[in-house]
């Protein structure tokens, strides 16, 4: 989905609030709810800022922040992640700026500063900001996870159009942690969602044979497509999002409605295949768990 951050999303400088208030009052308008306070110095209208996601309050930060800097910084890593779409800026705290090597990593005021040895492409503008490219971006953030987010962030740039080509040639650079390199070789523009990445990461990471992805099965009643399968052993694997069963997108307001569309759809499967079997984020977060379910069904483990 696009990022959308409304024109009127501006910031309020203390400077200007100065003009008309003292500081006495602009500290009262703030404990009263009359201002919103991102950042020293920097005010937002409370009725705009309740309207806003977690992605656009920390488009508006990044740009109170942009304002206060002597020289146009360069965003990076989530914070570059939230101008492309890699991130949702949900536990964000920070805003990320590239910095050269000779100034530090440290972090302070919000800002945090991330340093590598890599001489950096042409920054990109998203949104009227400076940022790192969209394949650059993706390696910052996957550097900062462990093994299986670090899968789906980068299986979401390969859906944003990152070429394997455009990973590689910024992993040119030595200093890389080995965990990024191994992600981009699984990374695939054919997962759904990020817990799909995840689950097929842990798969990976606890030895099972690769499963096809996205498979599609016909009867008289249409297509059905599936996360995983392994054609040998006839077994389908279906990850199972929370938000399938809980979100109003997915359900129009009757849960019971989409348990019952999915037997249906398994049953119809079942017509074709020898077993489904089903798991959700509790068993990708806990892998003995999802590895016994796996054995369960059939699916062959190195």
């Amino acid at each position: 989905m696009e990022l959308d951050v409304p024109h009127n999303a501006g910031v309020i400088r203390a400077t200007d609030l100065a003009r008309l208030f003292s500081p006495a009052q602009i500290r009262s308008a703030v404990r009263g709810g009359a201002l919103v306070r991102v950042r020293r110095g920097s005010y937002v209208d409370p009725a705009i800022w309740s309207t806003l996601t977690d992605a656009q309050k920390h488009v508006v930060l990044m740009r109170a922040m942009a304002a206060d800097a002597t020289s146009p910084p360069v965003f990076a890593a989530d914070s570059a992640g939230v101008l492309w779409g890699l991130a949702d800026g949900r536990g964000t705290p920070f805003v990320t700026v590239l910095s050269e090597p000779q100034a530090g990593g440290r972090s302070h005021a919000g800002i945090r500063r991330l340093t590598r040895r890599a001489v950096m492409t042409e920054p990109l503008i998203r949104h009227g900001l400076r940022c790192t490219g969209l394949a650059r971006t993706a390696l910052d953030m996957a550097a900062a996870r462990p093994f299986p987010r670090a899968v789906a962030v980068l299986d979401i740039a390969r859906r944003r159009g990152v070429e394997p080509s455009a990973l590689a040639g910024e992993l040119v650079v030595s200093d890389w942690p080995r965990h990024v390199r191994r992600a981009v070789e699984l990374s695939t523009p054919l997962s759904d969602s990020p817990g799909e990445s995840e689950a097929r990461a842990v798969i990976h990471l606890l030895g099972f044979a690769a499963p096809e992805l996205q498979r599609e099965f016909r009867d008289r009643d249409g297509v059905m497509r599936v996360d995983f399968f392994w054609p040998e052993q006839g077994v389908v694997g279906e990850f199972d999002g929370k938000a399938k069963y809980t979100r109003d997108e997915f359900t129009a307001g009757d849960p019971s409605a989409v348990v019952w569309r999915e037997k249906r759809r398994e049953d119809r499967l079942r017509r074709q295949i020898r077993e489904v079997v089903r798991f959700s984020t509790a068993e990708v977060r806990d892998p003995p768990r999802l590895r016994r379910l796996l054995l369960e069904a059939g699916v062959p483990c190195g």
